[in-house]
């Protein structure tokens, strides 16, 4: 008796192991709900009691998280940006106030990168309403010495973006550097409609479909299908089938740590 109860328990044991080891990794579309604006959760900031700020988490992963961050009209300086951030306004507006060099404003609709260490002052700007935005940074610092090249925000360029001077390699494929920083690098990738395995990603990457579409499926036959518009999460270690369809193309913009 003695022995069937380890046996069982042994085989027991197994099939728990085996089941974790055999997790499925999915790919994670951002909330709608959330991205529209509603549900954020209002934060008392500890410098700044008195300001109306919102935040709400999207994702945390191993290397990368996405928020939806939102404030009353505000202006906050510093002496060095605190990291690299890919930045996509919702509404409102964004100005930059650079120490002895013009001044920059982004607008709702546009995709920009703010490089770790830069001083200046950073603005929001909503009216009587409130800013929102997409942020995304990663988890982990890069050490303070080591800030960017780049030493001042830039939209992400529009002439790149517009994918009219895109050239296909030998695959039908194409990737541009839309900017490359100490914590983040972020790329414009498009292809030639076609289907790969993806028998493991190598780099968990925030995705956001620009033109086209991307369907995947996973290793064990669930469907996610991702639309010109549509943000999602491609984590590290994802195993299934890529299939984009496109007007002659799939483009999409990739967010991921630096290598």
């Amino acid at each position: 008796m003695t022995r069937f109860i380890i046996l069982m328990v042994w085989l027991l044991c197994s099939q728990l192991i085996l089941a974790q080891t055999d997790k499925v990794v999915r790919p994670i579309l951002l909330d709608k709900f959330t991205l529209s604006g509603i549900g954020l959760e209002k934060v008392t900031m500890k410098d700044t009691p008195e300001r109306d700020f919102f935040q709400k988490r999207l994702y945390r992963g191993k290397e990368i998280s996405v928020f939806v961050v939102s404030s009353q009209s505000w202006t906050a300086p510093f002496d060095a940006f605190w990291f690299d951030e890919f930045i996509y306004i919702l509404h409102g507006k964004g100005k930059v106030h650079l120490d002895n060099r013009e001044d920059m404003t982004f607008n709702s609709g546009e995709y920009f990168f703010a490089p770790k260490g830069f001083p200046g002052k950073w603005e929001v700007q909503a009216g009587e309403n409130y800013h929102y935005e997409l942020s995304v940074i990663t988890n982990r610092r890069a050490d303070s010495t080591n800030v960017s090249k780049t030493k001042a925000p830039h939209l992400l360029d529009p002439s790149i973006m517009s994918g009219v001077d895109i050239t296909w390699d030998e695959d039908g494929l194409y990737q541009e550097m839309l900017a490359d920083g100490v914590e983040l690098q972020i790329f414009l990738q498009a292809e030639q409609p076609r289907t790969v395995e993806i028998t493991s990603w190598e780099k968990e990457q925030l995705i956001s479909v620009q033109s086209g579409i991307v369907q995947l499926t996973d290793s064990d036959g669930e469907e996610h299908t991702y639309y010109t518009g549509d943000f999602f999460i491609l984590p590290e270690a994802y195993k299934g089938t890529w299939h984009s369809q496109g007007h002659s193309l799939c483009k999409y913009v990739v967010v991921q740590k630096a290598t």
